[in-house]
């Protein structure tokens, strides 16, 4: 397993731990960059919302990230 999907793997279980279970993973890729995830779940925080939540941006690079390296969560009524 490579290094990304060993985080990928780890990070899923514990994001299900606090939320539930993902209800879909998206695979993106660009060229030259690091694989990311997008671990998406249905009515959270509640009925009607969608919640997705990035694994392996922190693995890209740029110049503005001196002290850390972020993933992000977003929520939206849907």
């Amino acid at each position: 397993m490579m290094n990304g999907e060993h985080f990928g793997k780890l990070w899923l279980d514990a994001l299900e731990a606090r939320f539930g279970q993902v209800t879909t993973i998206k695979r993106i890729q660009c060229p030259d960059k690091p694989i990311i995830y997008i671990f998406f779940f249905a009515d959270l925080p509640e009925q009607g919302f969608l919640t997705a939540v990035t694994c392996n941006l922190s693995a890209a690079n740029h110049p503005d990230w001196k002290f850390g390296a972020p993933e992000l969560i977003v929520t939206m009524g849907s």
